[in-house]
């Protein structure tokens, strides 16, 4: 679950306070209510001025602050406004007819949307969303919500799918799954520098198969083929194997999730400059050029309309990215266009030099 402190490192924090006290804003107290807010939001706490949250959001996005930075702000905003969601559910809680029980299961069931964790009762999901539909609650929130609420179904029918079709590979995946969702939480310990490694030597080929293994029932469901092109001389990283093989299968997850049935997904091991090379191509949705420079941003989505076709919060590839630079390493996307597919290329350090690379 998440927690109610949100970590944003120091340097962050001055920066987007010094944002606020050079800005050129016009309208009376603005200044004052968005220090008011800001404050808030450091402390995650409810910002009920959801309007001078908008015009903060709007300050930090403007004012040509870092990625880090805009980051830790985004996360902080974030939490900001499932904060807000939850007070606001509190008060139409207490003023409905349902029992301590049922509040108490709503409140349950709240948290775990908000963790963007699976849940494990539809009817009170559905009874969640009718009554965040009716409170008096801002459409916007209602928007944030419902995107944190279809993440949550997502993942839970994932897991029942799975499931019905092979009970030993649903085993696995669930451990894997729990290991994922506590990756989110991660977010704020990369940008606190304070996510550990296990480090070790690992060969890339048998990572790069348990992660195929995760995803295959998806690919198979969509008629998409993975293949899989190894250089068996490609020697060994020093890295996480469990992180590394989050790297390649959320890049797989991806590749599959955005090519249509019937389409092709790649994924090639070799050797380039004394790095291990991985490839993660598909002949899918593709990439917009206007979007490409922002594809590892946080909470950054190429549709992120609330009717839009694929789910998720945007978080995977800042994560993913992150993950490769604490290897040491670098990744970065290629794209014709949208509907002409994408390739993700990750690069890591050898151990040593192979003579074939």
């Amino acid at each position: 679950m998440l927690e109610r402190r949100q970590f944003i490192k120091v340097s962050a924090l001055t920066a987007l306070f010094t944002i606020i006290k050079k800005s050129q804003l016009q309208f009376p107290n603005s200044k004052e209510l968005c220090e008011d807010v800001y404050q808030k939001i450091k402390l995650a706490e409810y910002a009920e001025d959801l309007a001078a949250l908008d015009l903060l959001d709007y300050l930090v996005t403007t004012s040509g602050a870092s990625d880090e930075i805009r980051s830790s702000y985004e996360l902080a905003s974030q939490n900001s406004r499932l904060i807000a969601i939850e007070s606001l559910l509190e008060d139409a809680l207490e003023k409905s007819q349902l029992n301590n029980l049922e509040k108490k299961s709503i409140r349950a069931t709240y948290q775990f949307v908000r963790a963007g964790e699976p849940i494990n009762d539809f009817g009170t999901l559905t009874q969640l969303d009718k009554i965040i539909e009716a409170a008096s609650i801002p459409t916007s929130l209602k928007r944030k919500y419902s995107i944190a609420s279809a993440t949550s179904r997502a993942l839970t029918t994932d897991i029942l799918v799975i499931a019905l079709l092979n009970l030993e590979t649903i085993e696995r995946n669930a451990k894997l799954q729990t290991q994922l969702i506590g990756d989110l939480l991660d977010v704020s310990r990369i940008l606190q520098g304070k996510l550990s490694l296990s480090m070790a030597a690992v060969n890339l080929a048998p990572t790069i198969s348990a992660a195929i293994e995760t995803v295959q029932l998806a690919a198979q469901a969509k008629s998409i083929q993975i293949e899989t092109v190894f250089d068996l001389n490609v020697g060994q990283v020093l890295g996480d194997s469990a992180r590394l093989q989050q790297v390649i299968w959320n890049l797989l997850s991806n590749a599959v999730k955005f090519t249509e049935n019937g389409g092709r997904v790649e994924i090639r091991l070799g050797c380039v400059d004394s790095q291990a090379e991985i490839k993660v191509s598909d002949t899918g949705k593709g990439i917009s050029p206007d979007f490409l420079p922002h594809v590892f941003e946080s909470f950054r989505q190429a549709d992120a309309t609330i009717t839009r076709k694929f789910g998720g919060l945007g978080l995977g590839l800042a994560i993913v990215r992150h993950l490769v630079e604490l290897h040491g390493g670098t990744i970065y996307a290629e794209s014709p266009g949208e509907d002409l597919g994408a390739t993700f290329t990750v690069r890591l350090p050898l151990i040593a030099v192979v003579k074939t690379c």
